[in-house]
């Protein structure tokens, strides 16, 4: 399962898979093993307001069931049927869980994209039909953590009050754009302590913290003034470039114990720091190249993300009701 938290519709494949589904670990869901299971008709409201979670127009079947497409900014795709079902998380042996009745959601019936292995997508993003906002409606609660997995740990994921941590919090902003995204206000960054020789004007731009996308997306002139530094640290300890790998343009010939990785900070309104390490810095692509987990936005101003590469290992916290996203470094269990 994608765990999402700059899409709103929470979907999964769904039988009988009309058009395309792939493979999974055990079974796909027959909506009809589910005795609350439901189709949501065409003249439902949450049929005719879905464009805001799926950046699409909503459809009709001839059968009057309700259909989306939903969309992503990589070029994936989900199509199928949007349900109502009762959605249970099971919190213990001895408690009762959290159970929602008429939990809106999609039956995944084609998709395409760079879905990877992942069969099921969790929508977090802050819109009214997000898995957060409708356990938030009914529960009261309002604040969402997660540590993002590495190749050698397990990720956690936790609904209501985190955690005490060393948070450093920074706070949200709106953006007209898009109101369900969750935005920061990025200020600067750092190599080595040194700031990146760039305008501080160039950061004047939204920010997102986003769990779906890998890496961190900067605008174009930041992206190139990171570069230009990396490079010059990098290649002044006599390691040698490597080709581009997809969109990866700054890689290196290095083995996982050979390259020494400077320290970047990423800087956020109010002087707050999210310091990463190697790990979140560099991408081992293959077994002697690695290459900087960061790439350009292609806009000089445009949105930027911090991507999951760079959240790996760090908590971090969403706390809707104080309008604030906190990060613990190294805060994984």
């Amino acid at each position: 399962m994608i765990f999402d938290t700059k899409s709103a519709l929470t979907w999964l494949q769904c039988q009988p898979c009309k058009t395309y589904c792939h493979p999974q670990i055990g079974p796909i869901f027959n909506p009809s093993s589910s005795s609350t299971y439901k189709f949501v008709p065409c003249d439902a409201p949450v049929c005719n307001n879905q464009e805001s979670d799926t950046f699409n127009a909503p459809s009709c079947t001839t059968s009057n069931i309700c259909s989306y497409e939903a969309t992503y900014g990589d070029g994936s795709y989900s199509i199928g049927y949007l349900n109502r079902d009762t959605l249970t998380f099971k919190t213990g042996r001895r408690t009762k869980g959290l159970t929602l009745a008429e939990y809106i959601y999609g039956c995944r019936q084609d998709n395409q994209g760079l879905f990877g292995k992942s069969t099921k997508l969790m929508g977090m993003a802050h819109n009214k039909h997000s898995m957060f906002s409708q356990l938030s409606s009914k529960y009261g609660m309002s604040m969402f953590s997660y540590c993002l997995p590495t190749s050698t740990s397990t990720g956690t994921f936790r609904i209501g009050p985190s955690a005490s941590k060393a948070y450093v919090f920074i706070p949200m902003i709106t953006d007209p754009r898009d109101l369900s995204l969750y935005f920061l206000r990025l200020t600067g960054i750092t190599l080595d302590g040194i700031p990146l020789k760039v305008s501080p004007l160039l950061y004047k731009t939204s920010t997102i913290i986003d769990s779906g996308t890998i890496i961190t997306h900067l605008p174009i002139r930041v992206y190139e003034a990171l570069q230009e530094a990396f490079v010059k640290n990098i290649m002044s300890k006599r390691n040698k470039q490597a080709p581009s790998y997809a969109i990866l343009d700054t890689c290196f010939k290095a083995n996982c114990k050979s390259m020494m990785i400077p320290e970047v900070s990423i800087i956020f309104s109010g002087g707050a720091r999210l310091k990463l390490g190697a790990d979140n810095i560099v991408i081992q692509v293959e077994d002697d190249i690695k290459c900087l987990a960061f790439a350009s936005n292609g806009a000089t101003n445009g949105i930027s993300i911090v991507g999951n590469r760079q959240q790996e290992t760090s908590v971090v916290v969403y706390d809707i009701t104080n309008s604030r996203i906190g990060f613990a470094t190294r805060g994984c269990n």
